[in-house]
Formats: C-alpha cells, sequence, structure tokens
C-alpha cells in the first residue's frame, strides 16, 4: 500500500512539474511569435519585410531557435536569409525596446542596458543586393546587452551613411564576443572572404581586440579563389571610438588630428601579407603594426610603428621594375625592416621622429630623426583631415631634421651597374659622378661654404662609401611657412637661415 502511494505520488509530482515546463515553453515561445508577428507587420528598420518559420524553445538548454528567417528591402539590399538563429536566455522585451521605434520618448534613447541573451547564433546567412551576393556560415555572440540608442532607429537613419549609423547604434551596444566566421563577398568584377572575424570586449564604443583571420581579396579570373592578395591577419586593440562617436553621429567627418575628437587605439597589427598580385613583383611582408602609449594626463603620445620581413625576390614577372632593379645590382632577393618612433606633446605642441629607419642587410640603413615645434594638431574651425594638417604646418617651425645613410653594400653595386652601363671603369665613373654633382652645386650653391661642404660629403661618399649624413639644424626654429620659393631661389641664404650640414665617414 505504502509502495502504491508513493509511486502514485511520484507520478503526480512528475506531470506537474512537466506541466510547468510545458506552460514556461508555451509562454516562451508564446512572446516569441507575439514579438516575430510584429515584426511581420512592422518590419525592423531599415528592411520593409519580415519572415519567419518554425519557434521552438528548448527549456532545458533555456535555448530559443526560429527557422527560415528572410528580412527584403533594405537600401542596396534585396534580400537577407537565415537558416537559423538560436538565443539562449532571451529577452524579447529588451530587444524590443532597443530596435522598436515605437518604444522611443521625444525621439531619443533613454535608459540602462538590458541583457539580451547570453549567448546568440546565426547560421548560413545569405545577402543578395544590387551588384553581387555575400555568404557567413556562423555569426555566434556572448552576452550580449542593449540599451535605446542615441536616436530613433528609423528607415530614414539607417538610408543614411555607414558611419552615421555607426554613430547612432554603437553606444547601445555591450557584447562579450562577436565571432563571425566564413564571410565571403562575390561581385562580377571579383570578391573577398575571410575565415573569421572576432570582435571582444565592445562597450558603448569602446573595442578590447577586432581580429581578421585568413583575408583574400579575388579577382574575376581567380577560379580557385588563392587570393590576388592575401592577408593572414589584421588585428586593432585598444579601440575607443566615443571621442569621435558624436561627429559620426551628426554626419560629420571623423577628425584624424583633433586630440580630443580622434578615435584612440592600443595596437594595430597585419601579418603575412602575400597573394598572386604581389608575388608577381617579388613582395611580401611578414609583419607591420604600430603601438601607442600615452601617460595617465595623455599630454604625450609615444607611436612605435614598425614593418618586419620587407621582401623584394625575383618576381614572376620579368619585365617588373622589380626584375629590372634587382638583376642590375646583382640581388637575388632584399629583406628589410622599418622601425619608427613618435612623439607628440599635444600641451606642448611638439613632435618628434628620432629615429625613423629602413634596414636592409647586404643593402644598408637610411634613418630620419626630425623635430617640429608650435605644431597644433587639434583641427581649426571649419577644417579637417589633410586640410587641418597642412593649416597647422603652416603655423609650426622645424627644429632640426637629419638623414643618414649607412652603406652595407649597395652603393658599390650601383657604381658597378652604372659604369657597366657608361662603357666606363669603375674609378673613371666615380671620379665623372662626382664631378657632375660639384658642377651641378657650384652653378646651383652660390658659392656657399655649407653647400660645397655637402658636396664634399657626398663627393667622399662616391669614393669610398660609409655613412653619409645630411641634416638641417638651424640656429633657431625655422618657421615653416617662411621656407618659401623666395628663399629656396637665393641658396646660400637658404643653406645658411636653415642650417645645411653635410658629413661623411667611411
Amino acid at each position: 500500500m505504502r509502495w502504491r502511494r508513493f509511486v502514485v505520488g511520484t507520478s503526480a509530482i512528475a506531470v506537474l512539474v512537466w506541466s510547468a515546463i510545458a506552460v514556461a515553453q508555451n509562454l516562451v515561445e508564446r512572446e516569441a511569435r507575439a514579438l516575430l508577428d510584429a515584426w511581420v507587420r512592422t518590419p525592423p528598420a531599415p528592411f520593409t519585410g519580415f519572415k519567419y518559420g518554425a519557434v521552438r524553445f528548448d527549456l532545458v538548454a533555456r535555448r530559443l531557435t526560429v527557422a527560415e528567417i528572410e528580412l527584403t528591402g533594405a537600401p542596396d539590399t534585396e534580400r537577407v536569409t537565415i537558416e537559423s538563429v538560436s538565443v539562449v536566455d532571451p529577452q524579447p522585451f529588451a530587444l524590443d525596446n532597443a530596435i522598436n521605434p515605437g518604444r522611443y520618448k521625444d525621439g531619443r534613447g533613454q535608459g540602462d542596458f538590458a541583457q539580451v541573451a547570453s549567448q546568440i547564433e546565426a547560421r548560413n546567412i545569405g545577402i543578395e543586393s544590387t551588384d553581387g551576393e555575400a555568404t557567413v556560415s556562423t555569426v555566434a555572440t556572448g552576452a550580449v546587452a542593449l540599451r535605446q540608442f542615441t536616436r530613433v532607429p528609423t528607415a530614414q537613419l539607417f538610408s543614411d551613411d555607414a558611419g552615421k549609423i555607426v554613430g547612432v547604434i554603437l553606444p547601445g551596444i555591450r557584447a562579450t564576443e562577436i565571432v563571425v566566421s566564413g564571410v565571403a563577398a562575390r561581385k562580377d568584377s571579383g570578391g573577398a572572404s575571410a575565415a573569421r572575424v572576432t570582435v571582444r570586449g565592445i562597450d558603448a564604443g569602446r573595442v578590447g581586440e577586432a581580429r581578421v583571420d585568413d583575408l583574400r581579396f579575388i579577382d574575376k579570373d581567380d577560379a580557385r579563389e588563392q587570393g590576388a592578395v592575401t592577408i593572414g591577419s589584421i588585428t586593432i586593440a585598444g579601440v575607443d571610438l566615443t571621442p569621435a562617436l558624436p561627429d559620426m553621429a551628426a554626419g560629420r567627418a571623423v577628425s584624424a588630428t583633433d586630440p580630443e575628437r580622434r578615435p584612440r587605439f592600443d595596437r594595430w597589427e597585419v601579418l603575412a601579407v602575400g597573394g598572386r598580385a604581389l608575388a608577381a613583383h617579388g613582395f611580401s611582408l611578414a609583419r607591420v603594426g604600430a603601438t601607442v602609449s600615452r601617460p595617465v594626463d595623455g599630454a604625450i603620445e609615444r607611436v612605435g610603428f614598425y614593418a618586419d620581413g620587407i621582401r623584394l625576390a625575383t618576381p614572376g614577372q620579368a619585365e617588373s621594375p622589380v626584375a629590372r632593379i634587382l638583376s642590375a645590382l646583382g640581388y637575388p632577393a632584399l629583406t628589410g625592416t622599418i622601425a619608427c618612433t613618435s612623439d607628440s606633446d599635444n600641451s606642448r605642441k611638439n613632435w618628434t621622429v628620432q629615429p625613423c629607419a629602413l634596414s636592409v642587410p647586404g643593402a644598408g640603413t637610411l634613418s630620419l630623426t626630425y623635430a617640429f615645434s608650435g605644431l597644433d594638431i587639434s583641427a581649426p574651425a571649419g577644417a579637417d583631415g589633410a586640410e587641418a594638417l597642412m593649416e597647422s604646418l603652416a603655423t609650426a617651425s622645424f627644429d632640426w631634421l637629419r638623414l643618414a645613410f649607412k652603406d652595407e653594400g649597395v652603393a658599390d653595386r650601383a657604381i658597378a651597374h652604372g659604369s657597366r652601363s657608361a662603357g666606363q671603369p669603375e674609378d673613371a665613373f666615380r671620379r665623372a659622378l662626382a664631378a657632375q654633382i660639384r658642377d651641378g652645386a657650384d652653378a646651383y650653391g652660390g658659392g656657399s661654404p655649407r653647400v660645397r661642404r655637402v658636396v664634399d660629403a657626398v663627393s667622399a661618399f662616391i669614393d669610398r662609401p660609409g655613412t653619409l649624413t645630411i641634416a638641417l639644424e638651424p640656429g633657431a626654429p625655422v618657421a615653416l611657412g617662411s621656407v618659401d620659393l623666395g628663399l629656396l631661389a637665393d641658396p646660400a641664404v637658404a643653406a645658411d637661415r636653415l642650417g645645411l650640414t653635410g658629413a661623411h665617414a667611411p
């Protein structure tokens, strides 16, 4: 009797639990369908059509899955299809609150972030547009939270340029990570693909790290899609777009100069640049990138730029300029590096590069150092980008500039090639070349002792290559605006004013 009661009691509890699960599952599915049906009636901007298929909620996995989604009518896009979207811990109201224009008051967003899901995954996405098509294997995210955007997300907003859309939308997004796999875009003239795009630490305009792996640019004749240009990976870390977001949202150009308005980053790097188009000219690059460091007050910004494994080898196109240069100099290949360090002090308006060097073992090292003062890189009113930089340079001064070349063999190779082309012995060719430079300097230099010292240094370098240094070292900073054609028309005066010097060391 007791056993029978136990069985009956256990069965009753199981029925109740199953009923509760079924009710909860139906509630989630019903809430999801209500949201989806609302989108069918009024599609989310910028789309004008929305369809969906089966909806299922797995209570154990807390996963809501919607199949066969189709969106149509967005600007420049004919159709978007998604095989399935699955959401773990879905919060439909939080999503609707951010993307439904009817939820906004007074045309502007308000409220705090609310989690939309702990995980989201979309599979087999297809995008058809007027000039081509794109496919994505999967889009997967970690925890995603949204808040209302700075403006109502209307179709009119999404018809604007991409910069304005990003400026409005990005402040309302948080996500631990977004991983996009199997990206491919194609049109008649070619296309591009990427194995994976990963973005981590997205927080209202800040990004911890973004990375693209195995990026390929494909021309229309590349049937095997090996890539005319290939890049192993592109990484950018410590990105802060928040200073630029107000300009973007207002449709203004993003500043490249104003320290208060330009985007910031801590590091970027590109690895393994190659591909058929570059190989045809014998070029490849192992890595290139930059790091940025700043003190707490942000007054000084130090940028370290580097490029390693810059390689020129005998190319596939025998008639290319690279092939002719390497053949003339007798190099089967050349591999070099670039390393530059610059310091900019925004408060004192100083900018120093020391050093910036291109080193090619077996050829030589070219290095440049300089310093500017009074350089205000904040954008003047109504100007930005190149225009702002030119205005800033016009009011700045240069303190000094030094250009040095340390030979490691390329000078003698160039002399040998020149002598062969001229049909002269090398010694005679060196003397003739030095005399030609001296005659030109005498005609142009107006008897300036400074110009003659530079010519003497160049002549000594031709005779016995070593290290040649040419510098501008004025006694006091020289305003760049004063360096005009009038000054340069008198070489002797210009040489004294700019502090022209030259030196040679064997």
